[in-house]
């Protein structure tokens, strides 16, 4: 449901500042302004690129896509999900890989599994793996937040740049003072580019992605636990209570309860 929402916010955003230039009362052309935000996006992309690594910067574009594309998975879902494998391991074995279902960690889970590793050593790996993974993505995010305070930055510097132009243009005979209200707009334009871009865009992206690799992290810790119950053999019912107790009340799992109730009806 995040990737609907994040498409609706960015809706919504485009929505607003159309309303805004369009309803204030002004002419449109005072809200545009080619140098101010050629000053905003190219300053903030310098200040980005001396940063952080082109490697970096590649991955985070990709990342912010796939906010918009990503398929969402509610825990529910991958409660569903797992209490259907933990069936199929049950009456046929644990498989070398997932076949593609569930979540990409149960394929780290299942290789442990398969190698003979004991529960210890298993839990300890699969721990080091999903911290490592957390942090990976706590950096990514952190790069984005980051990213936030570059244009509002340089949008006060090219307020700062026309303002110094209109102070210039005051001076001497030929000043036209009826204009200083037109040159005070265009300046102040980078300042709205710079807010606007990092409000509409870099700081939700971040916080979706804060809130995304919390989700992810529980998500792993889920599947881990469930690998582990399968690995030992545990019944259908004691991997379906350990994975309530590992997820939200409200998205509860009743993958027995509902196949009794279907072959009851049958």
């Amino acid at each position: 449901m995040r990737k609907i929402s994040a498409i609706i916010g960015a809706i919504m955003a485009l929505g607003i500042a159309a309303m805004t230039f369009l309803t204030s009362g002004v002419d449109i052309k005072f809200f545009i302004n080619i140098l101010g935000l050629a000053i905003v996006i190219g300053g903030s992309m310098s200040a980005i690129f001396l940063s952080y690594s082109l490697t970096d910067i590649m991955r985070v574009a990709s990342i912010v896509a796939g906010v918009f594309l990503r398929a969402d998975k509610s825990f529910n879902k991958i409660g569903t999900e797992l209490m259907q494998f933990s069936e199929k391991c049950s009456q046929q074995g644990v498989p070398a890989n997932s076949g593609g279902v569930v979540h990409p960690f149960l394929n780290d889970c299942l290789v442990l599994i398969n190698d003979g590793y004991d529960e210890e050593r298993m839990r300890d790996m699969l721990e080091q793996r999903i911290m490592s993974t957390y942090d990976t993505e706590k950096y990514e995010m952190n790069i984005i937040r980051s990213m936030s305070k570059y244009p509002p930055a340089f949008g006060m510097i090219g307020t700062v740049v026309g303002l110094i132009a209109l102070m210039a243009s005051m001076g001497g005979e030929s000043a036209d003072m009826s204009q200083i209200g037109a040159y005070m707009a265009v300046a102040l334009t980078t300042t709205l580019y710079g807010l606007m871009i990092a409000n509409f865009m870099f700081a939700p992206i971040s916080d979706n992605l804060e809130i995304g690799s919390k989700e992810n992290l529980k998500m792993r810790q889920l599947i881990m636990e469930t690998a582990i119950l399968i690995k030992d053999g545990a019944s259908l019912l004691v991997i379906q209570d350990t994975i309530n107790s590992l997820i939200p009340p409200r998205e509860a799992v009743n993958y027995i309860g509902g196949n009794a109730g279907a072959k009851s009806a049958a």
